[in-house]
């Protein structure tokens, strides 16, 4: 349902921000093309969630929040890549087959 809800806000959003950035006057375009930039970001995650469940049930959990806090020291101190890199890639690489939640 959530994804559905998802996707007609993308649509919606993408249209709404053609029709301002068509028939308006300069001055609102520019919101037009805000909400076509929106829609763009929202159908990229509308089609991206029945991955991120199968990455998510698969992945331990804290490799998830790992990676994401990795990525986000990356934006802050691009030197760091050097790193980060390196253990994120070994980290990715034996962690799911060692640390998988056990199926009883």
């Amino acid at each position: 349902m959530q994804r559905t809800i998802l996707g007609i806000l993308a649509a919606a959003l993408l249209l709404g921000g053609l029709a301002l950035w068509l028939w308006t006057p300069d001055s609102f375009a520019i919101f037009g093309l805000a909400l076509m930039r929106l829609g763009i970001m929202f159908g990229v995650v509308w089609l991206a969630i029945p991955n991120f469940r199968l990455i998510s049930s698969r992945v331990p959990q804290w490799l998830l929040v790992g990676t994401i806090g990795a990525c986000c020291i990356v934006a802050v101190r691009p030197r760091t890549i050097v790193f980060l890199g390196p253990i994120l890639i070994v980290l990715w690489g034996i962690a799911p087959k060692w640390f998988a939640r056990k199926s009883k």
